[in-house]
């Protein structure tokens, strides 16, 4: 059995295999002018072959931009415009909602007040579904911390 062996770092990233290594070399060496000319012939020979297929399907394509003309598809361009427009309005939503919900985690409280809401915030977050991956105390942790501020409240109060 081998023992733990040191960080390896290559490039700023740690390596964790020679093939990672051989990888991560050639990567970094580039290409030489011999692999860039094979590329580029490569990429000239399939370019051609997809304007070779493309050629026959010119009277397909006619064929199915004519019926979707006949049936007003620019209408459903509109309609999946506003789609898309709604699902990134979503997304910027839920953005931002995490921005804040991250902004209220790195906060500081300075008075027991905002120590005790910050628990019972976070007692609240660990409710949530998936938040906690540990299946045996998932259902638990957000009591016990609730449990904690509300002995942190007494005290405070006696």
């Amino acid at each position: 059995m081998r023992g733990r062996f040191p960080d390896v770092i290559f490039n700023g990233e740690r390596v964790f295999s020679i093939l990672q290594l051989e990888t991560m070399r050639e990567r970094s060496m580039g290409m030489t002018a011999e692999e860039i000319d094979d590329t580029i012939a490569r990429l000239r020979k399939g370019n051609a072959m997809l304007r070779a297929e493309a050629a026959g399907l010119e009277s397909e394509y006619r064929n199915a931009r004519a019926v979707l003309e006949a049936h007003g598809a620019y209408a459903q361009n509109a309609e999946t415009s506003e789609v898309l427009d709604a699902e990134l309005a979503a997304q910027k939503a839920q953005d931002n909602a995490n921005e804040a919900q991250r902004a209220i985690f790195e906060s500081t409280p300075t008075m027991l007040a905002g120590a005790l809401r910050l628990l019972r915030h976070l007692a609240d977050f660990l409710d949530e579904d998936d938040v906690v991956n540990d299946l045996y105390v998932g259902d638990v942790v957000g009591d016990a911390t609730r449990n904690a501020a509300s002995v942190l409240e007494r005290e405070a109060l006696s």
